[in-house]
């Protein structure tokens, strides 16, 4: 019925919202329907008109446009009004509230915010400082310039639009204070009207919403450097892109983004040192039931046991192949490069000498073997002759040990 109602009047749905809802409100407030009437006749007519909502309806009251005149006989002949010598323009922000209420705005900077999130700036024309506008019209370059508006307070229109406003609590950290941010604040959409230090103490719920805010800012960057927590974090990208049908879809950039997983472990932390030092590993687990934890394990495993029998760490990176850093002796009689995640995986080996400095990369054992092995084995065995260096490492036993105690 309401929507049937604002077609008929012909006017832009907005403006005819307006005109429906001061005709509501004309017995409480008497005088708002003429205006209504006049306004809409205003924007209607588009003719050029001062920016303040105030002059230019008191302009057209006294000297008024021949298009604005046509307007105004037809919305005074549809809504059955007669014409008027004196407007009560107090009624003007409530009119473009009702409008507009995505156009209310509040002074910031050089500019303003609109309630919608958005900017706006004023036209040159408007020499008014004032701290709030409801807006009526705006257009221009990007369309944030604003050309039809009138100053308001937001007593002006709490009363009738009451359910515009939020009351809401904002909890977050100042990094440059150190300290959290506990607010209590009224909200006309993305601007705050009012907002005064919380009465409430400040609860774990709230306290972990602030971390995650920082976690959202700065990722995983935020926490001190855990390498068993980022390997944890790159295996399970990994494993979720080579086998996306059984492992949820984990990405770094997707766990920042949905971050509750993290929430529950956050809210007992009550200071930035300890938020950075907190480790996200058993957090990070969580994102995997127990089946996929140990397939994980089992695809992409934190260690690897060499023909030595040394069980080697393996560092994983989020792209290009797994890295195996090891001593050439230990991995003798190896005659070809191991794959990890059932074969979708290289591994790079990065061969050591006995004092783990690095001697070749290889993603392939046995060509390195059969080929530049050979020049290794002349300078290694004149720099550690104590150590095993065969001719044949493809087919020898592999050793931790210098040959005397082999």
């Amino acid at each position: 019925q309401l929507g049937t109602e604002l077609l008929s009047f012909g006017a832009d749905i907005r403006l005819a919202h307006m005109l429906i809802k001061a005709q509501q409100l004309d017995a409480t407030l008497p005088g708002i329907y003429i205006l209504s009437a006049y306004l809409v006749a205003l924007l209607e007519s588009r003719v050029k008109h001062a920016v303040d909502l105030n002059l230019a309806l008191h302009s057209q009251l006294i000297k008024p446009h021949a298009l604005f005149k046509q307007q105004l006989r037809f919305w005074l002949t549809r809504l059955k009004l007669s014409e008027v010598s004196e407007l009560n323009t107090g009624y003007l922000p409530l009119l473009v509230a009702l409008a507009y209420p995505d156009r209310l705005a509040k002074k910031r900077g050089n500019g303003y915010l609109l309630a919608n999130g958005a900017g706006a700036e004023l036209s040159e024309e408007y020499w008014h400082n004032d701290d709030y506008l409801a807006i009526a019209n705006m257009g221009g370059h990007k369309g944030g310039r604003i050309f039809a508006a009138v100053a308001f307070t937001p007593n002006d229109i709490t009363e009738q639009l009451s359910h515009l406003f939020t009351e809401q609590t904002r909890c977050e950290f100042d990094e440059k204070a150190g300290r959290f941010i506990h607010q209590d604040e009224i909200k006309l959409g993305a601007i705050t009207v009012t907002s005064q230090p919380s009465k409430q103490p400040l609860d774990k719920s709230e306290r972990a919403k602030a971390w995650l805010s920082l976690f959202k800012k700065h990722a995983f960057k935020l926490f001190n450097e855990q390498a068993e927590s980022e390997q944890l974090l790159i295996r399970m990208c990994i494993a979720s892109k080579l086998f996306p049908e059984q492992f949820p879809a984990i990405t770094e950039a997707a766990l920042v983004a949905n971050n509750q997983w993290l929430a529950l472990y956050l809210a007992d932390l009550k200071t930035l040192e300890q938020l950075k030092r907190f480790n996200y590993l058993t957090a990070l687990q969580s994102c995997f039931n127990w089946q996929q934890q140990s397939a994980l394990n089992q695809l992409l495993p934190l260690r690897l046991t060499v023909p030595s029998g040394s069980n080697i760490k393996i560092e994983y990176q989020l792209d290009g192949p797994a890295k195996l850093s090891v001593r050439m002796q230990e991995v003798y009689g190896m005659t070809s490069t191991p794959l990890l995640a059932q074969g979708k995986l290289a591994l790079l080996m990065e061969l050591l000498s006995p004092a783990r400095r690095p001697l070749q990369l290889t993603q392939d054992l046995t060509h390195f073997w059969q080929t530049s092995y050979r020049d290794v084995q002349k300078e290694m065995k004149g720099r550690y002759p104590k150590h095993f260096w065969p001719d044949n490492p493809a087919t020898s036993v592999a050793t931790s040990k210098v040959k005397s105690k082999m």
